[in-house]
């Protein structure tokens, strides 16, 4: 499990709409799998969860909002709820030049 915690800043398109505190956890769950050697462990899909602090309270949205880590990474989020639970949506991607 990788875990990066930090300050970044919540965008919808360009403009900025919050800056938050974050926690973003990636688990690579591992699945058996048959091969032609027998059978073994490989890496199955990684899940990515985020905690945001400090998200202003708003509705549900379809609207696709994207956190930029402290290094410039992004992560593509929906807002789950009005309690401010988030769905993730992408990767984490690298940051823009």
């Amino acid at each position: 499990m990788a875990e990066f915690i930090g300050d970044g800043q919540v965008l919808n398109g360009q403009e900025v709409i919050a800056r938050v505190r974050y926690v973003v956890r990636v688990d690579q769950p591992f699945v058996d799998a048959a091969h032609t050697k027998g059978r073994g462990s490989v890496p199955g899909i990684p899940r990515v969860t985020c905690e945001l602090i400090g998200l202003p309270s708003m509705p549900t949205s379809r609207e696709q909002l994207t956190l930029v880590m402290e290094d410039g990474r992004r992560l593509n989020f929906f807002v789950a709820d009005g309690a401010g639970h988030v769905r993730v949506t992408s990767r984490i991607s690298a940051p823009e030049h």
